[in-house]
């Protein structure tokens, strides 16, 4: 699954570091580690954070506005 936004792509590129031992727990934000510690797969996450950021749109909540709209 792609991800929504660039920033949505930027969280779990920062899970798949944390996994994988390139960046440590103590520098990132709990967000981060709540899809570290739970039941996602590193091949879900790894789906969400290959995302390319063309296209995509900064936050979650301007997509979910454009949706409504």
């Amino acid at each position: 699954m792609p991800a929504k936004s660039k920033s949505q792509q930027r969280l779990f590129g920062m899970a798949l570091a944390v996994r994988r031992g390139e960046l440590k727990r103590s520098e990132v934000d709990d967000e981060v580690l709540d899809i570290v510690d739970g039941k996602m797969t590193d091949k879900q996450i790894r789906d969400f954070a290959k995302t390319p950021h063309k296209g995509l749109k900064e936050y979650l909540h301007e997509c979910l506005r454009e949706s409504i709209i």
